[in-house]
This record gives C-alpha cells, sequence and structure tokens, in this order.
C-alpha cells in the first residue's frame, strides 16, 4: 500500500482492484472513518484533482449512498450544497470545494488493526464472526481476505460465495470488494458470490451501495429483496428473487426452479469431488426444478432419472448422464 511518512496516501494497495468507481466506494468509507489522517486528507484531494472520472464517480458514489439512506449524510455533500453560488454549476463546486477540502481532527495513522484470511475447501462451508460481530458465513471453495483498522472495515471475496451480516457501526461503513465491483454497507444481510467473471449481490436486509465495473448500471442502491448480477460479458441487471431459495445454500440445499440440467450439474460440482458429466449434449437444456443436498451427487443423479429422459452411469470419481432415447 502506498504510503508517505507512514501514512497512507492510495485508496487501494496495488493489488487491490481499482477504477474510479471501486476507489470512490474506499473512499467514502474511509472518509466517513473517526480516525482519519491528515495522509488521508491530502490522499483524497490529489485523487478527487487527479481525474475528472474520479470526481464524478465521487459525486455519484455521493448522492447514491444517501439516496440509499446511509447511517449519516455526508458532510461533503452539505459542503457542497452550502458552498455554490446562484448561477455556479454543481461540477464547478465539487471541483472547487473538494480540492479546498479540510478534515478537522482525525490525526491518526491508518493502521490495520486486524487482518485475516479465510477459506474453505471443496464441499466445506465456515461460519466465522469477525472483530466487530459482523458474521460471515463461507460457501464450498471460498477464500476471503479481511482487514480492519480504526477508520475502515473492509473484505474482499477473493472467489465463491459468502453471506455477510454486517454489524452496525456509527462511525466506520463496511466495503466488499468482488470481481472489480465494490460494495458498501453501514448496516446489512447481504449474500454475495463472484465466479466466472461474474458477481452476484442479493440484498436480505438493510441497504447495500453497490459500484459495478460494467457499464449498463455502474452503481445500484439495492434494498431488501432485491438482487444485482453484472459480469465482464453480461449486461447488469437487478431483479427481486426467491430470497429463501437463493440461501438454502446456507442449509446444504440446493433449489432449482426451471433450470437448464447443464446449469444444475455445474452447481452441484461445486461441492462435491465426485462429478457429474453430462455425457449426450441434447439433454443438456432439459429443465430440472426441485431441492437437493449440496455434495451428494449421487442421490441427485438417481433423482432425475426417475423424472427427466436420462440414464445414469456412476463410476469411481463421476457420474455418466446420458439420453435415455
Amino acid at each position: 500500500m502506498g504510503q508517505e511518512a507512514g501514512r497512507v496516501t492510495k485508496p487501494m494497495a496495488e493489488d487491490e482492484p481499482g477504477g474510479p468507481d471501486a476507489e470512490a466506494a474506499v473512499w467514502l468509507a474511509r472518509l466517513h472513518g473517526d480516525d482519519c489522517s491528515a495522509a488521508d486528507e491530502e490522499g483524497f484531494r490529489r485523487w478527487i484533482s487527479a481525474d475528472s472520472a474520479n470526481r464524478d464517480a465521487f459525486e455519484h458514489l455521493t448522492e447514491a449512498w444517501e439516496l440509499a439512506g446511509s447511517a449519516r449524510r455526508s458532510p461533503y455533500r452539505i459542503d457542497l450544497e452550502q458552498a455554490r453560488p446562484a448561477g455556479v454549476s454543481r461540477r464547478r463546486v465539487v471541483c472547487g470545494a473538494l480540492a479546498a477540502l479540510t478534515l478537522a481532527g482525525g490525526m491518526g495513522y491508518w493502521q490495520v488493526a486486524l487482518a485475516g484470511v479465510y477459506q474453505t475447501d471443496l464441499g466445506e462451508q465456515k461460519t466465522v464472526t469477525l472483530h466487530d460481530g459482523t458474521l460471515v458465513v463461507l460457501d464450498t471453495a471460498t477464500k476471503i481476505r479481511v482487514r480492519y483498522s480504526d477508520a475502515r472495515r473492509s473484505l474482499e471475496l477473493v472467489h465463491g460465495r459468502c453471506s455477510v451480516n454486517v454489524a452496525p457501526d456509527a462511525t466506520r461503513l463496511f466495503d466488499v470488494t468482488a470481481a472489480n465491483n465494490t460494495i458498501i454497507t453501514s448496516h446489512a444481510d447481504i449474500d454475495i458470490r463472484a465466479d466466472h467473471g461474474r458477481i452476484q449481490v442479493l440484498c436480505i436486509a438493510g441497504k447495500a451501495l453497490v459500484a459495478t465495473s460494467g457499464a449498463t448500471i455502474p452503481r445500484a442502491s439495492l434494498v431488501a429483496g432485491q438482487r444485482l448480477v453484472a459480469g465482464e460479458h453480461l449486461a447488469a441487471r437487478i431483479d427481486e428473487p426467491d430470497v429463501d431459495a437463493e440461501r438454502s445454500w446456507k442449509a446444504g440445499q440446493l433449489n432449482f426452479d426451471g433450470e437448464a440440467l447443464m446449469d444444475a450439474v455445474e452447481e452441484m460440482n461445486r461441492y462435491s469431488t465426485v462429478k457429474l458429466v453430462i455425457a449426450d449434449p441434447q439433454i443438456a437444456q432439459l429443465q430440472i426444478s426441485g431441492v437437493y443436498r449440496a455434495g451428494d451427487n449421487l442421490a441427485f443423479a438417481q433423482s432425475i432419472q426417475k423424472i427427466l429422459p436420462v440414464t445414469v452411469t456412476v463410476q469411481s470419481e463421476k457420474i455418466q448422464i446420458h439420453s435415455a432415447a
């Protein structure tokens, strides 16, 4: 992480995902911390003046966060509104007011008070309680990195899926980075999945703001029951899925509702070393519905053999699914 006189001057470490939207989300979280340092202040001024895209991203992110109902109104937003003379564009005020921003107090150094890496193996799930009481449930083959300080609570979902029930904190927002996207919240229950260059964010309770890496929906404010799905080659969308079905993985169950057999097989294989293999391409698009136990691929294969026109061949490390025709 870039430093000057022992203090952070960049919003992210060099190995963290970047981009104006993601960086703006991190700055928003950091500047709301009571222990924001003088180096943070200087680093923010340099970042905001370096590129107009940075200014735009921070302005839009702040507006969206307030509309989503954050824990408190941004002091930067108030300064902007009070500083704007009649007839002067908002963009000029952003450029001037943010460039001249001086934060009162908060002279503490940015130091990582707590950091850790948590991960699960294939077929394993794990529950972790973080220092502030935030509860994280890791799904199969998942890896997260956690960094806590007096000014910031941060979690990186490297790959996999996790459920994060964020504990309330009046002085620190909580930010999650996943697949070049950033989620920030003050207190929410969210389910996040990142794989194959795609991210899925489901808000169970509370509110969350997502700064995506895509152009379709660059920023989204999610409320309880809403899900954002985005990806490198996928147009971002917001929908309202069956929340109970989406979270059934926490109980060791996988819920399918009209999914293509090939997609169901891929999902089942995430939990088992005994892999399901579709031997005949013509059956890949057959639709399947039902609730199945994660990790029990043999029971899944025996079940679909009864409801779909398929046959099953069981081998030592794989289960082949053939067309019955």
